[in-house]
């Protein structure tokens, strides 16, 4: 511990994360020239002492109206309420240092003061309404006991006056360890006392660990949240504490608690043993051509909840684009070595899955998923319909993507009627509502349309380019022969939802480790399973809650439905889980034993060894003239004998 003596310069007051404590305290105001200590984190475990003495004074307050002239500016003679003021307070030995390396502050013990008129430091209200107090002796748990943000100079009006006494504070050392502080202080007779903001876990302060465990567990970061504390001056742990505390704790919690709920989903089939249809899809970090990670995630379609997902590293695959297949049988393996017996899985149209699911799982039967074949057809004539001969096919491209999710849920999974039933949409699109061409399907289904109606609609003209266009989109051969795969109405539409919610927990934007992904994926999971199924919401009338969208893509207005809250109930769990841990020693910090399982893989996913650095930062050549570790300007000129660029300093 480094100390260093002089005067404190004025600086912007820092803000404490303050935790309320069993005993309720309210001390008289500290004085701005009282002797001050304050002793602040340097790193994680070194701390620096400012120390400032000012000249000691003692005075004794008589009577409630009698002010120290400098309390004015405070407001120190306004009416107080009747709460317990500062208890004498005795020091125990300073404990024993954490074996996890956590600084471990002393301890105090209090003993509860008496509110009577012959405490000097006692000061009765005007009236006992004046202030409503919540205090209570109950032991609350650090995750559900309430915190508040409280400002520095509002503590340094704590301590002013000795709680024994009623002397002036003399000497204040303020020892600060990431969201919490201790203040030890000494009065004019001597007399010295201790007080802790926050309660500590075995030695760890239980704020830096709440801190950390709210961040992650609600899907943010460390450098956002850091970002905002240190534009606020809010005292809170550090970038390397966090990602200590999320090995250490965070993770382990979160792929326990994971587990367990994916056992209990998967017993439920296991133990009916029912035959089961999966939904799949794979997400990428980055597009699908140059990811990092993919995760390939598998839905029960009745439950609308996720079972199982596997995270796939590039260097676990042969190239990026396959590492959906890669990671498609490595979850098919997981689910069945579990005991899950597969009837059907459901898929994009990926030609690599495709081929695997035929070659190696030939007793499941393979769905294709409606929702990506929409979307596949309504890209197609969204190019058609930009050219200028083929706009009047834009106003149509919503009802023929409309026209096959119709097709695959009333063909009553026979083929050949489906494939009738979508190329009806050509005959319909230019007012023609019948015909004879056909085996099975002859008119359309819908009630005959008015004159009225009729002159409303943008009809195309059968053998017009823009009809032209649709007829190549609707009969294309690949789409016909995929038809046969799409009889049983399937689609992974809450895989997208999923998928978005991912989004939040891991941002394409920022990168994580692979043990960081890992338990984001899995919150995300949770998160979803937890609020599947939420009904739509109603108003005190009893009205379903609906809002108005306008999509840029459509450029339609559009009804959807608003849904009841989200609850968060397995974050709370994994809080109380965390706080569990460390105070019963399951996990110590830094304790490589306590950490989540990952597979071998390399350190990074370069196709080329690592340059060394020196050698690497000598032979950069910059476009702007600017290159070396000295940063040094210098010219660049067109070697034409080269062909190349050249240095000249």
């Amino acid at each position: 511990m480094e100390l260093t003596k002089g005067p404190i310069t004025p600086s912007q007051p820092a803000l404490q994360l303050s935790l309320p404590q069993e005993v309720g305290i309210q001390a008289t105001e500290s004085t701005q020239d009282a002797a001050t200590q304050y002793i602040e984190p340097r790193n994680e475990h070194s701390y620096t002492t400012h120390t400032y003495r000012a000249q000691t004074r003692s005075r004794t307050v008589a009577t409630q109206t009698e002010t120290f002239p400098h309390m004015l500016d405070h407001g120190y003679n306004q009416p107080r309420c009747s709460s317990p003021l500062f208890s004498p307070i005795k020091l125990k030995p300073e404990d024993e240092a954490d074996s996890d390396g956590d600084v471990t502050m002393s301890s105090v013990q209090e003993f509860p003061s008496m509110n009577n008129t012959h405490d000097k430091t006692y000061y009765p209200s005007d009236s006992d309404s004046d202030c409503e107090s919540d205090f209570n002796t109950e032991s609350v748990s650090p995750e559900s006991d309430r915190k508040f943000i409280v400002f520095e100079s509002a503590l340094d009006r704590m301590f002013r006056a000795c709680t024994q006494c009623a002397s002036l504070i003399t000497d204040i050392k303020k020892v600060v360890n990431g969201s919490r502080v201790t203040i030890n202080w000494t009065c004019a007779n001597n007399h010295f006392g201790s007080w802790d903001s926050q309660p500590l876990l075995r030695g760890m302060p239980a704020g830096n660990l709440l801190i950390a465990s709210a961040v992650l567990f609600t899907g943010g970061s460390f450098s956002d949240f850091n970002s905002i504390s240190k534009l606020i001056n809010l005292q809170i742990i550090s970038e390397s504490a966090f990602y200590h505390y999320q090995q250490s704790y965070l993770l382990p919690a979160i792929e326990a608690e994971y587990l367990l709920q994916r056992n209990t989903l998967l017993g439920k089939y296991v133990l009916a043993e029912q035959a089961i249809t999966v939904c799949g899809d794979a997400r990428s970090d980055s597009p699908g051509y140059s990811a990092k990670y993919s995760s390939y995630s598998f839905l029960e379609e009745l439950s609308q909840q996720i079972l199982h997902f596997e995270l796939m590293q590039v260097t676990q695959a042969s190239s990026s684009v396959m590492m959906e297949k890669a990671a498609f049988q490595k979850g098919v393996e997981s689910l069945e070595g579990d005991g899950v017996e597969l009837e059907a899985v459901v898929t994009d149209r990926c030609p690599s899955l495709r081929k695997h699911i035929r070659e190696e799982h030939s007793d499941k039967r393979h769905d294709l998923d409606v929702w990506h074949v929409s979307k596949s057809i309504t890209k197609k004539l969204v190019k058609a319909a930009r050219k200028l001969e083929n706009k009047d096919l834009m106003p149509w491209m919503k009802s023929v993507a409309n026209h096959l999710w119709y097709c695959s849920a009333t063909c009553g999974g026979d083929p050949k009627l489906m494939r009738e039933k979508w190329l009806s949409i050509l005959h319909h699109v230019t007012d023609s509502h019948s015909w004879g061409s056909c085996d099975m399907f002859h008119r359309c289904d819908h009630e005959p349309i008015s004159p009225e109606e009729s002159r409303k609609k943008l009809w195309l003209k059968a053998g017009s380019s823009a009809h032209k266009a649709l007829q190549t989109v609707v009969t294309s051969k690949l789409l016909l022969k995929d038809m046969e795969q799409m009889v049983h109405f399937k689609h992974t539409g809450n895989l997208e939802v999923f998928h978005n919610l991912v989004c939040k927990y891991c941002p394409k934007s920022t990168h994580f480790s692979y043990r960081g992904m890992m338990g984001r994926l899995q919150l995300a999971v949770m998160d979803h399973n937890e609020n599947v199924g939420r009904q739509q919401a109603v108003t005190k009338t009893g009205d379903k809650c609906t809002r108005l969208v306008f999509p840029k893509s459509s450029k339609q207005w559009t009804v959807k439905p608003v849904y009841q809250p989200k609850t968060y109930h397995f974050s709370q769990r994994l809080l109380s889980a965390v706080v569990a841990m460390r105070e019963n020693g399951d996990s110590r910090l830094r304790d490589a034993s306590s950490y989540t399982q990952t597979p071998v893989l390399p350190k990074n996913i370069a196709s080329t060894p690592r340059p060394d650095k020196t050698a690497a930062v000598a032979a950069h050549v910059s476009r702007l003239g600017s290159y070396g570790p000295s940063g040094s300007n210098s010219t660049l000129k067109l070697a034409s004998h080269e062909g190349g660029w050249n240095r000249d300093t």
